[in-house]
């Protein structure tokens, strides 16, 4: 049995700190170009 509002809630508490490292990745990447 699937439950597609289940694997919503996982999909979103997992890539919520996944989009942050993102985030953090790029302005680090952004400040060593800086440099």
């Amino acid at each position: 049995w699937y439950d597609p509002e289940g694997s919503v809630l996982a999909n979103e508490r997992f890539s919520e700190p996944f989009l942050s490292l993102l985030l953090v990745l790029s302005q680090m990447n952004l400040t060593l170009d800086l440099q």
